[in-house]
């Protein structure tokens, strides 16, 4: 698509969740995101809701009418600027977790399944980065001192940094959404970056955010 957007409201029970009011709150909330780009949560609390009332008073209503406290956590907002961008989008388990992914490909060929697919992949490997590169180095600095921990001190020095270097690149696969084996791949072998190539081969993912209520 051209436009993905992605609102967290809070509420206390899950009978709240499921109630008229509440859905249709989420969902006109959700249109206002979808009609401008806002600078920040605060902005989003002062715009117009309806022709009376900003979104926080509307918040303030709903509250009173419901009997329990609702909370507008935090909301994404992505627009594609050419033809080469689409965005996947993906909502999951009764729509606690919702995905947004950027793609780009100049040859056209990427499709909105393809985007859509990826975005799944998101939504049940909840990968931390994009690619290894994005990770921080205090982040990689943790992660060699745990594994080093448990390299045996007994090998040579090259044996232990081949075996170091290994354990490395595991992680980099389970925590990079570039390196994760493609949770639909029928043979558990194909990273999602090696997928997307056979789907597209010129697609790129640029960006994804991955929203899961409460945490």
């Amino acid at each position: 698509g051209k436009l993905g957007c992605l609102v967290e409201v809070n509420c206390e029970t899950d009978f709240v969740v499921k109630t008229d009011a509440f859905q249709n709150f989420v969902s006109k909330l959700t249109g206002v995101v979808r009609q401008k780009p806002f600078e920040n949560l605060e902005a989003l609390l002062g715009a117009l809701f309806n022709e009376k009332e900003t979104v926080k008073e509307s918040v303030t209503g709903l509250v009173a009418k419901i009997g329990e406290n609702i909370q507008v956590k935090r909301f994404t907002r992505w627009e594609t600027k050419t033809d080469a961008e689409k965005i996947g989008f993906y909502l999951h388990a009764g729509s606690k977790i919702g995905v947004l992914v950027l793609l780009t490909d100049p040859s056209g060929k990427l499709t909105t399944d393809t985007a859509k697919e990826i975005a799944m992949h998101v939504a049940a490997m909840n990968p931390r980065y994009l690619k290894r590169e994005e990770v921080p180095a205090e982040v990689i600095a943790k992660e060699k001192e745990i594994q080093s921990a448990t390299l045996d001190s007994k090998k040579p020095p090259e044996i232990q940094e081949k075996i170091l270097a290994g354990k490395l690149n595991k992680f980099y696969g389970e925590v990079c959404l570039e390196e994760q084996i493609f949770v639909k791949d029928p043979e558990g072998k194909k990273s999602v970056k090696e997928w997307l190539k056979l789907k597209a081969p010129t697609a790129k993912i640029e960006k994804f955010v991955r929203l899961q209520v409460g945490a």
